[in-house]
């Protein structure tokens, strides 16, 4: 992940995001909270991973949990702070193995739309298992990676992730394939439960679709 390019193109974004989701019908949200909400509780605690400006975490909010984030846009985090979604918000490059998380054991911990800009993501999943209690919920999004998606993808040095740049953007995007997600899982102590594709975005204005894949797991060891 080229992080520092990442990350000046989402503070530019910033301001006008939540307008953009609304106007294309961003779906990740709604998909995560309704894949966990059989398993949370109130007063129940919850990482955001990725926050941004607390889209993911509003459902969540209202049930009840106690909201905790991490973001590597400083522009994010100051308008999610705004709408005091969190008791934390903390600032910390994904795509650093040094990122920080609040140091708490969370019941659950949710990632939506940030893995597609990430690509090897396993120091995340690690850290996530570090601080996830036992039978905790994670549940995350990727870009999926069935041939019909893959478009001018190419496999990159780690076998099951695929990149390209955004010509529009310049910004560089990744897919990857369901075994690795799996294998990486698993690896980490966790038990996948559920996974299948969905349109995150169905954007009238651009005139296209928009695939995300969903995975909820459960941490058993």
């Amino acid at each position: 992940m080229n992080s520092e390019n990442t990350l000046k193109l989402t503070n530019e974004f910033a301001p006008g995001y939540d307008n953009y989701i609304a106007d294309r019908n961003w779906k990740g949200p709604e998909i995560i909270f309704n894949l966990m909400k059989p398993f949370v509780r109130k007063g129940d605690s919850l990482l955001d991973i990725g926050m941004g400006t607390g889209a993911a975490s509003i459902p969540f909010k209202n049930a009840g949990l106690k909201i905790y984030g991490v973001d590597g846009s400083a522009e994010m985090i100051r308008l999610c702070s705004q709408k005091k979604i969190a008791e934390e918000v903390v600032f910390s490059d994904l795509a650093s193995h040094d990122l920080h998380f609040p140091d708490i054991e969370f019941d659950h911990i949710i990632s939506n739309a940030v893995f597609h800009l990430v690509g090897d993501f396993e120091h995340i999943v690690r850290k996530v298992s570090k601080q996830l209690k036992t039978q905790g919920y994670f549940c995350f999004t990727t870009f999926p990676m069935e041939s019909k998606y893959l478009g001018n993808f190419s496999e990159t040095e780690i076998t099951g992730i695929y990149s390209k740049i955004n010509n529009d953007q310049g910004l560089l995007v990744y897919r990857h394939t369901n075994d690795h997600v799996k294998n990486m899982l698993h690896s980490n102590g966790f038990e996948l439960l559920e996974s299948y594709v969905f349109i995150g975005m169905d954007d009238h204005i651009e005139n296209q679709k928009v695939y995300f894949e969903v995975y909820l797991s459960r941490k058993v060891n």
